[in-house]
């Protein structure tokens, strides 16, 4: 049921909203979808995108030829709740509205997932920032779209993974994501690595909230110099020298600044 990195498909999500899905694959994907914020988020983007496409065919149709249709306010009711076991978007009733509009919805569905577009939904403010053709090199994240995110994690399960572990691939989808974001074109994407604000072993998620483009060779302030603090900071948590919640909020905050305070340095080796 799930991909490699241990979430559900798209066409497994969408499989869920219209009911097609069986019982018991139900019961397991919406339990997985109340403890995932990954696919949570997805779930309510192709809701999102199905309510907006419903909307779209019924202000293009004649009006004669419409049936009473779900105003996209009722359709996404209690969508924060979405991803829960007793959460109204799987009501045999909103199911219902959803299977009048079902072989379009599907269509622009599979339209996103191939186009790689469903994940423009995650942030309104794609709509509104203007992306300058040559953006600047970011020494530190815009705290405005990476703040960082994590999940809570024990010191035990910090400490069994090993500094040197490589941190989990990032999909092209959410690459292509953060290099639009931050106004970096795709032939400069080589140029950086799109890393993790506050790294795995420290409790670092994979939300879109949590990753940046980081540059590799084209300062000293690089994605290498971060390697090294993540590294000191990890040890340092394991070995009682400083506490979690304190070495995320470092990362987070200034990474620079923290490099610089813990190594002794004014500029990285």
């Amino acid at each position: 049921m799930f991909d490699q990195n241990g979430h559900l498909t798209d066409e497994e999500l969408i499989s869920l909203i219209d009911g097609e899905m069986p019982q018991f694959g139900a019961h397991q994907a919406r339990a997985h979808c109340s403890g995932c914020s990954a696919c949570q988020s997805r779930l309510l983007q192709i809701e999102q995108a199905s309510a907006d496409f419903a909307d779209l065919y019924a202000a293009t149709m004649p009006r004669h030829l419409l049936k009473s249709s779900p105003a996209r306010s009722t359709m996404l009711k209690d969508r924060s709740t979405a991803a829960g076991p007793e959460s109204s978007t799987f009501r045999p009733r909103q199911l219902a509205r959803f299977e009048q509009y079902r072989p379009y919805l599907l269509i622009a569905a599979a339209i996103l997932v191939l186009a790689g577009c469903g994940l423009f939904w995650s942030r309104a403010s794609f709509e509104s920032r203007s992306i300058s053709a040559q953006s600047p090199i970011r020494l530190l994240p815009d705290n405005s779209m990476t703040p960082g995110a994590t999940h809570p994690v024990s010191l035990t399960e910090s400490c069994s993974q090993q500094a040197e572990d490589l941190d989990p691939a990032v999909s092209v989808s959410i690459r292509k994501l953060v290099f639009h974001e931050y106004g970096i074109k795709t032939s400069n994407a080589e140029d950086y690595q799109v890393d993790y604000l506050i790294n795995p072993q420290l409790g670092g998620t994979d939300d879109v909230r949590n990753l940046w483009p980081e540059p590799y060779h084209s300062t000293v302030w690089n994605a290498h110099a971060k390697d090294a603090l993540e590294d000191r900071l990890h040890q340092m948590v394991c070995d009682r020298q400083i506490d979690l919640a304190s070495a995320q909020r470092e990362l987070a905050t200034n990474w620079i600044a923290a490099y610089k305070r813990h190594f002794h340095t004014e500029t990285p080796s």
